[in-house]
């Protein structure tokens, strides 16, 4: 029984036998054919992988786009930069210290600054990643450290691209300047889908190198270089069997074309040497931005691999604000300058007429008040453009009152007054015109009709930026036509293709009159270039008509201590601001030019010398690239402002 209790229960595991048998077939099967696709099939991409695990990757940096003048002479490019590195893990605990104080005497540097570069990396720095202690090594810096290579191998030398600016001081407010990126930055190009940044990299902080970031940044590559298990890189013979692996180029940034004329820039700058203020210049007929130069200024390029604390300090504390653009970022009372506007609101009204006279004697007497004019003795009888030509304040404040705050308001609103002009920085300041309402608002005060007469001559609450101010008399020389200013005149990539080409941008045309503008107009002619003008001796120019205004503001109410001095005899910060407005020619013109000149005294000596210098160098290179059309391609080349010459 039990025998045949045996071959029952093997009669019945035969009978499963052949089952197990095709499951055990099958699951071999499986694999084998996994093993076959992992080991044939997908081989090579295997090997290669796993070589890449003894591979260290090394960004290679993108170079930004290189930004040209709309000569396409070049403003900004890239030069190679070396940063010497640190590889903690490659450097013996026992002989961390020892290690550390040989590099910093090596390279004259601080043992306290490597040692805080080292912590500074902890958590964000990956294992075996260079961690770099000196930015932008100099050539002797990089030789010594090649040459201790064999002695200290966790030193590592990485070459990345730095940032040059060429003409340095001149425009770095418009090109702006680099800095590191911070968390805050990154995390909000991470949200909008921009991977192409990390901790370590380089963006645009301030002017077009901020607001074409996008533009002008290229695409970081990765290289890798071969190391052994510990992180060491391998000798020589190794290097041929794993070599440098390139996973991806580094793609540079696309190539920027300006509507700035460099000459033009040069000049500006040169003639406000010795001063602190701003010049704009625009095209009338088309908004572009021909020059814009402030001063002090700083040179961008300093930026470009990190800048030191000190440096830092030294700009940011500097009471002259060299960091600050002052032809948009700082509003200015109008002074003089801003009697156009006082004048078109007189003449658009029908207030007045051309030829309506005022004496003036030398003050105007209005609600118990006694307002001066500049000129002590008086102008005499005066016509609109007799008083516009001389700056006669009797004249305009006759012509304030007429016409009344809210009627001055606006007309400086139809010329763009008061508010941001468009030209797409993001600290652009408005500038101030007043109103009745905005003073209720603002002092919970009435206005009071006295407040026009000093309102009326550029003074009281009225401010503007030299932006604005060279806008408005582009304007009135165009027709009333008020274009957006732009700065970019076209988009390039890497291999100059074509990818945008930037157009003019009409804001809105003035509702004024073509009478009162040609009278206007007659006024500026007057101060230019007839005798008794206030800018007849200091912009008038040979065979050109310019029409131009100057303007003197008060930075503060007379001290009793400075009654009866002369301005260049007052402390300098209360001296008055100085400035000059102009376009050229009179009919159909070319250019039109604001200068700002801070503390300057008078419009007429301090700002109107800086326009003319920018006028003359404008129509001088126009007829120069004239007669050098029918030249050779050699001559063409030459430079079209000589330093030596004198315009």
């Amino acid at each position: 029984m039990t025998i045949l209790g045996h071959q029952e229960e093997i009669k019945e595991f035969k009978n499963r036998y052949p089952f197990v048998l095709v499951l055990f077939s099958v699951l071999f099967f499986l694999l084998f054919i996994r093993v076959w696709y992992l080991q044939v099939l997908k081989g090579q991409e295997h090997y290669k992988f796993s070589k890449q695990q003894s591979l260290r990757q090394q960004k290679i940096e993108a170079p930004r786009g290189i930004i040209f003048d709309r000569d396409g002479q070049t403003l900004v490019d890239n030069t190679p930069a070396f940063d010497i590195a640190l590889i903690p893990q490659l450097i013996p605990r026992q002989q961390k210290k020892n290690t550390i104080d040989s590099i910093a005497k090596l390279l004259d540097l601080d043992s306290e600054s490597i040692e805080a570069a080292l912590e500074a990396a902890v958590g964000i720095k990956a294992p075996f990643e260079p961690i770099p202690i000196l930015e932008d090594a100099s050539r002797d810096q990089v030789a010594l450290a090649e040459t201790h290579f064999l002695n200290i191998p966790a030193l590592e030398v990485l070459v990345g691209v730095k940032r040059q600016y060429l003409f340095q001081e001149i425009g770095a407010h418009v090109l702006g300047n680099l800095g590191i990126i911070s968390e805050d930055e990154l995390n909000d190009f991470r949200s909008k889908g921009f991977e192409k940044y990390d901790q370590n990299s380089y963006i645009g902080k301030t002017g077009l190198e901020r607001i074409l970031e996008d533009v002008v940044s290229g695409v970081d590559g990765a290289a890798f270089v071969a190391v052994d298990s510990r992180g060491y890189r391998r000798e020589e013979q190794e290097k041929n069997i794993f070599g440098y692996l390139a996973s991806k180029e580094a793609l540079p940034g696309n190539n920027i074309t300006l509507t700035i004329d460099q000459d033009l820039q040069n000049e500006a700058y040169k003639s406000l040497e010795g001063n602190m203020g701003s010049v704009v210049a625009l095209n009338p007929s088309t908004g572009e931005v021909l020059a814009m130069i402030s001063r002090p200024s700083f040179d961008p390029t300093i930026f470009s691999r990190g800048i030191s604390p000190d440096q830092w300090d030294e700009l940011r504390n500097d009471p002259f604000k060299p960091l600050k653009n002052k032809s948009f970022q700082e509003h200015y009372p109008p002074g003089s300058t801003y009697k156009v506007i006082t004048g078109i609101s007189a003449l658009e009204t029908g207030k007045v007429t051309p030829s309506v006279k005022y004496r003036c004697p030398g003050f105007f007497s209005y609600m118990r008040g006694l307002y001066r004019c500049w000129k002590k003795e008086g102008h005499g009888e005066v016509t609109f453009h007799k008083a516009l030509g001389e700056s006669c304040d009797v004249y305009f404040y006759n012509m304030g009152v007429l016409a009344e705050i809210d009627t001055l308001a606006h007309y400086a609103d139809e010329f763009g007054l008061g508010k941001k002009t468009g030209i797409g920085f993001s600290l652009e300041e408005p500038g101030m015109i007043p109103t009745k309402k905005w003073k209720f608002s603002r002092f919970k005060e009435r206005w009071y009709p006295g407040e026009t007469v000093s309102n009326a001559i550029g003074q009281g609450y009225n401010t503007v930026t030299t932006l604005q101010l060279a806008r408005l008399y582009a304007a009135i020389g165009n027709g009333g036509n008020l274009y957006k200013p732009y700065l970019v005149r076209k988009i390039e990539n890497p291999l100059g293709n074509l990818i945008q080409e930037m157009q003019p941008t009409l804001d809105h045309k003035a509702n004024v009159s073509p009478q009162s503008l040609e009278n206007v107009k007659q006024g500026l002619w007057e101060a230019v270039n007839k005798p008794g003008g206030t800018a007849y001796y200091r912009s008038r120019i040979d065979g050109l008509d310019v029409c131009g205004k100057t303007g003197t503001a008060q930075v503060i109410s007379i001290r009793p201590e400075d009654e009866g001095k002369k301005c260049e005899q007052v402390d300098y910060k209360f001296r008055d601001h100085a400035l000059f407005a102009a376009f050229a020619p009179r009919n159909n013109p070319e250019i039109a030019v604001a200068a700002i000149v801070e503390h300057g005294c008078h419009g007429s000596s301090s700002a109107a010398p800086v326009v003319k210098a920018v006028l003359e160098a404008y129509f001088y290179k126009k007829k120069v690239l004239k007669e050098r059309s029918t030249l050779g391609p050699k001559l063409q080349q030459q430079p079209i402002l000589p330093e030596e010459e004198d315009l």
